[in-house]
């Protein structure tokens, strides 16, 4: 997903300290996966608290924004993705994006991405996306958003 932080926020898996597994609620699947097996080392072996500037370095959020920004910068982003493209390509877009981290292979995700791919070409809001896309192409104006 795309994470949004203010310079104020940190980030802390201090399971271990409390007396917990740090495999609580996925965290062990998830954070090797999305800052690497180091920084999730420390994350959970020694419950290291993580600010904002380094969560952005280490890719566990997107941007870091000014407090009084972060609402409007959420909702922005929001907008985008959901302009993007077909609904239909957006959810399949996610899913794919979802089991990339736990596929068994790269040809078990490229079958999920295949399949993805079959799903979108068969749906009557495509037509549409490809002749605003050209429209936009040779009007100069880049990538369509509807």
């Amino acid at each position: 997903d795309i994470r949004i932080a203010s310079p104020s926020a940190f980030f802390e898996a201090s399971f271990l300290q409390l007396g917990l597994s740090g495999g609580e609620l996925g965290s062990s699947y998830f954070l090797p996966r999305l800052v690497g097996i180091g920084a999730a080392s420390e994350m959970l072996l020694m419950g290291k608290r993580v600010g904002a500037e380094r969560a952005l370095s280490l890719g566990l959020v997107s941007a870091v924004v000014a407090e009084d920004l972060l609402r409007s910068t959420a909702r922005d982003a929001a907008v985008t993705v959901l302009q993007a493209g077909s609904r239909p390509g957006l959810r399949l877009t996610k899913e794919s994006l979802n089991a990339a981290a736990g596929a068994s292979s790269l040809e078990a995700h490229l079958a999920l991405e295949d399949r993805a791919q079959l799903m979108c070409l068969r749906d009557p809001s495509l037509r549409d996306y490809v002749a605003e896309h050209v429209r936009r192409l040779r009007a100069g104006k880049g990538v369509a958003r509807l």
